[in-house]
């Protein structure tokens, strides 16, 4: 790389073990491990920035893809009651796995694992070549469909959980669908070269590219699916902190008597109605009239008569 070019961290992590993970956490190699997380689902910039002598001071944009495997105890770890809004739990993708008690794995073999790793590094050297304008609009257009039903079944059920989680959902529905379209049009040019026997010029990947009806249908069960795990493991979290929320900053009603009697006022009044209400003399209501009518909150019509500017006041 010449120097000044921007470089960007692709940082991709497997991890077996989602509670040794939640550990590491806390120690000073993890510091802001969580920032870079939220960060990472939308590849958005962060700054660097440790006081040592080998730090630089920068703005990297973040790559991190990180899989995970771990229990429920592990899971609830991860996720509390005081982190749950900051957003972290709709960028998941959580799926369930069988019960494997009372089982063994089926046993290996080192071919098969070469196997595996030599398949994984031929699809990545083969996604790593390609570049340019992928043509999915039909994807796009359909999830962005999806994501609308789901906002207007929420607004149906005045589901707030079902609206916050739909938002993020259709990114998945795109992401882990591009790469099998992608991997068929690979397929597709591998066949076209193949079956040239006359060295004609053949199209390009990106040309290839299509989006068909299984394309639409596998990313509709991808949408479905990150939507319903989120719920079941998050969205009754999400509801009791934002019901939490509305009692511990429910403003306390405030009110007096000089606004109780405002607003038991008609919407026009003499001096002697609010003498009256307030209990006053006459020259005393007149008193509270004129402090009223500098505020701004009731407008004389003529003499002895005024007008409510507002319905109530404080």
């Amino acid at each position: 790389m010449e120097a000044g070019e921007v470089m960007h961290l692709h940082l991709y992590m497997f991890d077996s073990e989602l509670a040794s993970a939640n550990k590491r956490n806390g120690g000073a190699d993890w510091i802001g491990k969580r920032d870079l997380e939220l960060k990472a689902f939308h590849n958005e910039t962060t700054g660097v920035d440790y006081a040592n002598n080998d730090s630089i001071n920068e703005l990297m944009q973040v790559f991190w893809n990180t899989v995970t495997t771990g229990t429920k105890i592990a899971l609830a770890q991860k996720f509390t009651m005081q982190n749950i809004n900051d957003g972290l739990c709709t960028r998941v993708a959580i799926a369930p796995m069988v019960s494997d008690h009372f089982k063994m794995l089926q046993r290996g073999n080192q071919q098969q694992l070469s196997d595996r790793r030599a398949r994984l590094l031929s699809w990545a050297f083969e996604m790593s070549r390609l570049s340019g304008l992928l043509n999915v609009e039909k994807l796009v257009d359909f999830t962005f469909q999806m994501c609308q039903q789901a906002a207007e079944a929420a607004a149906e059920r005045n589901d707030l959980v079902l609206d916050t989680l739909r938002r993020r959902a259709v990114f998945y529905a795109q992401w882990f669908t591009i790469p099998v379209i992608v991997v068929r049009a690979i397929e597709e040019r591998r066949k076209l070269a193949a079956d040239n026997k006359d060295g004609k010029e053949l199209p390009s990947v990106m040309d290839l590219v299509t989006v068909t009806d299984d394309d639409l249908s596998f990313a509709r069960v991808l949408f479905d699916s990150v939507i319903y795990w989120q719920d079941a493991f998050f969205g009754q979290m999400l509801s009791d902190t934002w019901e939490n929320g509305e009692k511990n900053f429910t403003p306390r009603v405030r009110t007096t008597r000089n606004s109780e009697a405002y607003s038991a006022l008609p919407s026009e009044f003499t001096t002697d109605d609010v003498a009256q209400r307030l209990e006053l003399k006459t020259n005393a209501a007149a008193s509270q009239i004129k402090r009223w009518l500098k505020a701004g909150y009731v407008e004389r019509v003529k003499q002895g008569w005024f007008k409510k500017v507002y319905d109530c006041i404080i």
